[in-house]
């Protein structure tokens, strides 16, 4: 299948070919047969891809602002691989769209195979053939409503929660700042609601159209002074009941231009992309309300509904995003406003670069633009293929793929599996794969792990997905004879554990990405102090708070304990040479959360040797604050990594060894996995790997219990297979 793309770097377009994407449970798999390009929006992004680094730069300082703190929380080769990587990701376009469902999860009540939906979500309701789509953005067409106006929904959710949002009833007077397509959408809203209308913008030609599709209304041209006139006469000087700004511009002119035409206690709903310099005095002495209407409506943004397809019960949240879809979709059926009016162009999707010409160059009018999908058209699920790899690889270097390639493994993982035979890489959505493909040499791409584990070239996988993923993905990895690398966590639960353990056998190769016991500071300090006896570790690490983060989510993170905690009881378990026999966690526990989702956390270990070391873990430090500091002492010996910047190391004396730049271990480790493919010697012991799991385990449970809990237990319910 085919996927439109931008280059954030070039600002470039490509239509791309990927492979078909994969069927999650709680979402659907949806042939497109219409696409709307959401020209204020896309047109915006385009343009800001074509500006230089430095027109970048000054557009969104914000931005600057966070590569600055990454610089000096990561260095500058590790931030300028992250940006480098972010400018060079092909990025997909779209967010509305309609087609055909080809595939259901299984949990997806309501819709099945063969229905037609409307669509949207960025990353999801893509300018693209083929899209998967979570059940609560993908809404069921009305009976006989054309798919071409159902395409539609996604930008007009946008402007039904900009209306609700401004509170406008029945009789009142509306104005709307900004005729584009969700100014005209707004107009055709108010005037089924009953509304008056008066509609302002700066293009004669949005003027025209509009007052040939919305009848009664009043639309001007933007003249400060004639505007104020003209709605003072309509209201017999009270003012607009409400004003919705739907322009888009860097400009404070419309914010300052709705404080002047609304009335007392009215309110402001800004729904476009517009200056937010309120003048306080006029909002003041009106006691305005202003309201910033968030996209579709309530959901957005919150993955537990986008992602999960949780969706809130009606009698408390009546208008979500995807209700609003909904709700626009009937109001179209019904004849109560009528979408095709703002589509203005129609282009087939094979020629979609030509519809950004129309919408980059301005020279003639547009509105609503829409790509056609090609019906007759077959998509299979057969890998895309390349047959030119950018690097040689080494004679009789194992073959090795890959699943799950976002921004950690591009960045950190697949650079350095230098000289290795690349064969597959799979990912959920397909693009990403296809991406990797091209950067780092792979044979194929694909969007079913499958495709990889059945590659009978594949000799080992790297699995860099998400971490609910881990487990599963490991233990079929292992199941189908390939040598595994897992990116830390190894997997989210017990029983997840137990079958990674069968999987396992006698025969099998894993390693887990806990990359920081490969770093050169821990190396300096681990012969400072090995063989001393018993240790005294501290680890701690200021890790800046993640909240609302995937890798927070229970189910697809596991929390910063699993998921990130880990990292570090691996280190101290290396650092104390000695297995771990007790766990005993405390946690600053926000209300409502469980203690998996704490960002506070001590965790103290006890070992087999007499060691003891605890990990201090927190997200609500200072980001001027290094982010680690290691400390070790021993039978006189001391030892002091700072941030993976510098080693002092103490013996009577104190010597500090400086490291270029911040390096925390991930090419010493891939090479490690590399070397031990062909020695068949895992980089750490497979006891230890399942130990530091069943240990972050523990210390959620130490947490949950309040109180220690052994690794004898921890061991017994993993054997006990709970």
């Amino acid at each position: 299948m085919k996927i439109l793309l931008r280059n954030l770097k070039s600002g470039e377009l490509s239509l791309q070919e990927s492979p078909l994407p994969q069927l999650e449970k709680q979402g659907v798999i949806v042939r497109n047969l219409y696409s709307l390009i959401s020209a204020g929006t896309e047109r915006s992004q385009v343009e800001m891809d074509r500006r230089s680094m430095l027109g970048k730069a000054r557009a969104r300082p914000d931005l600057v602002r966070q590569v600055l703190q990454k610089v000096r929380s990561e260095g500058l080769m590790n931030t300028f691989r992250a940006v480098q990587t972010k400018l060079t990701t092909p990025t997909p376009l779209g967010y509305s769209s309609a087609g055909i469902v080809l595939e259901a999860g299984d949990i997806v009540p309501g819709i099945r195979a063969g229905d037609l939906v409307a669509c949207s979500g960025g990353g999801y309701a893509n300018h693209a053939e083929v899209i998967y789509v979570p059940r609560n953005l993908a809404v069921p067409l009305p009976q006989e409503l054309d798919p071409k106006v159902a395409a539609t929904a996604g930008v007009g959710a946008i402007a039904l929660q900009g209306v609700r949002q401004s509170g406008a009833r029945l009789g009142e007077l509306v104005a709307v700042i900004g005729l584009g397509l969700i100014g005209q959408m707004t107009c055709q809203l108010l005037k089924a609601a009953g509304c008056r209308i008066v509609g302002i913008d700066i293009d004669p030609r949005a003027l025209e159209h509009v007052s040939k599709h919305t009848p009664d209304g009043v639309f001007l041209e933007f003249d400060r002074e004639k505007v104020i006139a003209r709605i003072s006469d309509l209201t017999g000087r009270l003012g607009a009941d409400a004003t919705i700004i739907c322009a888009a511009t860097k400009s404070s002119e419309p914010v300052e231009l709705s404080a002047e035409i609304t009335r007392e206690q009215g309110t402001v709903s800004a729904v476009g992309l517009v200056n937010l310099d309120i003048p306080r005095e006029a909002f003041y002495r009106k006691e305005l309300k202003l309201v910033v209407s968030r996209s579709l409506g309530p959901g957005r943004y919150d993955p537990v509904y986008e992602e999960h397809g949780l969706d809130y019960p009606a009698a408390y949240v009546r208008w979500t995003e995807g209700r609003n879809m909904a709700a626009w979709l009937q109001l179209a059926s019904d004849g109560q406003i009528n979408p095709s009016a703002l589509i203005s162009h129609t282009y087939d999707f094979e020629n979609a670069l030509e519809s950004y010409k129309l919408i980059t160059e301005g020279k003639d009018y547009f509105l609503g633009v829409l790509l056609r999908y090609d019906v007759k058209k077959e998509h299979s699920r057969t890998p895309v293929t390349f047959e030119t790899a950018p690097r040689k690889p080494v004679e009789g270097a194992p073959a090795i793929g890959a699943l799950g390639v976002g921004s950690y493994a591009s960045k950190f993982l697949l650079p350095f599996l230098r000289g290795g035979r690349l064969r597959g890489v799979a990912s959920g959505r397909g693009l990403s794969a296809v991406n990797a493909s091209k950067r780092f040499g792979f044979a194929f791409a694909a969007g079913d792990p499958e495709q990889v584990f059945n590659d009978a070239e594949t000799d080992a996988v790297i699995i860099a997905t998400r971490h609910n993923l881990h487990g599963k993905l490991t233990t079929d990895a292992l199941n189908a004879g390939k040598a595994v690398f897992v990116e830390k966590p190894l997997c989210l639960t017990i029983g997840e554990l137990r079958d990674i353990v069968e999987a396992y056998g006698e025969n099998g190769y894993l390693h887990v990405g806990f990359n920081r016991r490969f770093a050169p500071a821990v190396a300096l300090a681990r012969n400072h102090i090995e063989g001393c006896g018993p240790a005294v570790l501290l680890c701690r690490i200021n890790a800046g708070s993640l909240e609302g983060h995937w890798l927070q989510d229970p189910i697809i993170g596991g929390g910063r304990i699993i998921g990130e905690g880990c990292h570090f009881i691996d280190l101290l378990r290396l650092l104390a040479g000695s297995p771990i026999v007790k766990v005993a966690s405390t946690a600053l526990r926000a209300e409502g959360k469980s203690a998996v989702e704490s960002e506070d956390v001590s965790i103290s270990l006890e070992f087999e040797n007499g060691s003891v070391g605890t990990v201090i873990y927190t997200g609500s430090g200072s980001k001027a604050l290094p982010k680690e500091r290691y400390e070790m002492f021993a039978a006189g010996r001391s030892a002091v990594i700072d941030d993976h910047r510098s080693v002092e190391l103490y013996s009577g004396g104190k010597v500090v060894k400086r490291l270029r730049g911040r390096d925390t271990g991930q090419a010493g480790q891939m090479r490690r996995f590399l070397e031990g493919l062909k020695t068949g010697e895992p980089p750490i012991p497979f006891r230890e790997l399942v130990e530091t799991t069943l240990a972050s385990f523990a210390a959620v449970e130490s947490i949950a219990r309040s109180a220690p809990v052994t690794m004898e237990y921890m061991w017994s319910l993993l054997e006990d297979g709970r």
